[in-house]
């Protein structure tokens, strides 16, 4: 995951809007990406020296915390005095059905006010449409895989 990586399996729409110096999503696997994160790595989310995630739990494959002080533009924090706290949490859990959800959760604060109430305002529709297209795109990958059957395909070796 992250910048100049496999990205955050969002639709090319959304990583050619937003993200048009990144590389679009992976679309497939790549062993060469491939890491096993521990608490205190770092995931960039921007060019070098801008914006990224650490990690803070990492208990693979059902939990990822990332957590980042650095979602800020350049400056604001001397300028304004403003700080943003933020934290992405990944789970996977079972249905109960024998499948699993992918249930994430994002949180944060900024300060000053003012930077807080904007903060929400445009997060909270922003991450919606990251989140969807994050969710398209792993339910896609995750059908795709080797051995996998996308949700809702049938079984051509079953009967029923």
């Amino acid at each position: 995951m992250g910048w100049h990586r496999a990205g955050w399996y969002t639709p090319r729409w959304v990583d050619a809007l937003f993200f048009p110096a990144n590389w679009p999503s992976a679309d497939h696997l790549d062993p060469r990406l491939v890491r096993k994160l521990t608490p205190g790595d770092t995931i960039p989310d921007g060019p070098p020296g801008t914006a990224e995630f650490v990690v803070e739990r990492a208990d693979a494959p059902r939990v990822l915390v990332l957590h980042s002080r650095t979602h800020l533009p350049p400056g604001w924090a001397k300028k304004l005095n403003a700080e943003l706290d933020w934290a992405w949490t990944f789970r996977l859990a079972p249905t109960g059905e024998g499948g699993t959800r992918l249930l994430i959760r994002s949180r944060g604060f900024a300060r000053p006010r003012w930077l807080d109430v904007g903060y929400r305002a445009a997060i909270v529709p922003a991450d919606h449409v990251m989140a969807t297209g994050m969710l398209k795109g792993l339910a896609k990958r995750v059908g795709e895989a080797p051995g996998r059957q996308a949700p809702g395909a049938t079984d051509p070796g079953r009967e029923g």
